[in-house]
């Protein structure tokens, strides 16, 4: 899926897009939303062209020899999209990193771990009782 996402002005409570000769689809799903100045996009708009190439370097350098094979194979198209020239008008694709992470169905299900991580009872700051406090 590609996604299209530009930045309009609104003149007179509207909003003209033009869509690019490459879009095909009879229709389209529109979502408006206020544009947000410290918007990620615009922080890394900061990042200069040289700390760019640094980051996507050790990006494409990346040790995947505990990768599994979905894993390997979605590095792999991420590493494609990566070398090809983009520029500010290319498309992003939606679900680029599917199969690389993964979140849990219940995602404000407790970790497994939690327990260990925070302890059985800690007091109002967080800090983990020792069973000897805490009996």
């Amino acid at each position: 899926m590609n996604i299209l996402h530009q930045i309009y002005p609104v003149k007179d409570q509207k909003i003209i897009v033009k869509l690019p000769d490459s879009f095909s689809a009879a229709s389209a799903e529109v979502i408006v939303l206020p544009l947000v100045q410290t918007d990620l996009r615009n922080a890394l708009q900061t990042v200069t062209g040289e700390e760019r190439t640094e980051i996507i370097r050790q990006f494409l350098n990346r040790d995947t020899t505990n990768f599994t094979a979905e894993q390997k194979k979605a590095y792999q198209r991420i590493c494609q999209r990566l070398q090809q020239s983009q520029t500010a008008d290319s498309p992003r694709i939606a679900g680029l990193f599917a199969g690389l992470v993964q979140i849990s169905d219940d995602f404000d299900a407790p970790l497994p771990d939690e327990e260990l991580f925070w302890g059985k009872q800690t007091d109002e700051y967080g800090v983990t009782l020792s069973d000897e406090l805490s009996a």
